[in-house]
């Protein structure tokens, strides 16, 4: 995976900030840029040997690779909020994963992205600049709502992540993860109580883990 950080150590060798490739779900890098500041930072895998890092200017220096991966530099052109930061990379993903552009709902701080889930609903994602967050998330966060053929469903408000995985519904909330398999009624109520929570994950707590590589 590819992630962007910051200590904020401006003195050391990564000046601060950093973008790294790993091996999931571990952190240490494989690949290690220095940055410096917060403008940009982090990628896009453009397939599963070549990467995209997220600069306007090149303003990231190569500190080490131990990969085989190609790595290239600019921002991806012709997406909604193409050169903005954290979106320059998340917005190209959605689209990538399948995720349609809404733009009779877009506005200057929410993007509508739509993909559809079963014969009448549409699962849609509205993407938050900065605006109107809870305590404990960032400056670029999501919520969902369910719509069916007639009209918005208000179920879904908090759903902090929800996408349709092999024909199926999925989102978290509360530190949970639900999956949602069938469509058998149109109206609310009757639809969610189908749900099942796949998992609660209030319970676990940081471990530190080293990686084995």
């Amino acid at each position: 995976m590819i992630y962007f950080a910051m200590n904020g150590k401006w003195d050391s060798e990564t000046s601060g900030s950093w973008t790294a490739i790993s091996k999931a779900p571990y952190l240490k890098a494989i690949v290690l840029y220095a940055k410096g500041d917060c403008w940009n930072g982090g990628g896009l895998f453009i397939d599963s040997k070549n990467y995209l890092l997220n600069e306007l200017y090149a303003d990231h220096r190569l500190l080490h690779d131990q990969s085989k991966l190609i790595g290239k530099r600019g921002v991806i052109k012709d997406t909604p909020y193409s050169n903005n930061e954290c979106l320059g990379v998340y917005y190209p993903r959605l689209l990538s994963e399948g995720w349609n552009f809404n733009r009779e709902l877009s506005s200057n701080h929410i993007q509508a992205f739509d993909k559809k889930w079963k014969k009448n609903f549409t699962l849609r994602k509205f993407a938050h600049v900065g605006s109107g967050r809870k305590a404990g998330r960032g400056v670029y966060w999501d919520s969902h709502a369910l719509v069916n053929s007639k009209d918005e469903i208000s179920h879904g408000t908090d759903w902090e992540w929800a996408d349709v995985i092999k024909g199926n519904l999925a989102w978290s909330e509360g530190g949970k993860l639900y999956v949602l398999k069938s469509a058998r009624s149109i109206h609310t109520e009757s639809l969610l109580k189908d749900a099942k929570m796949l998992h609660d994950f209030n319970p676990m707590r940081f471990e530190e883990t080293i990686a084995p590589y």
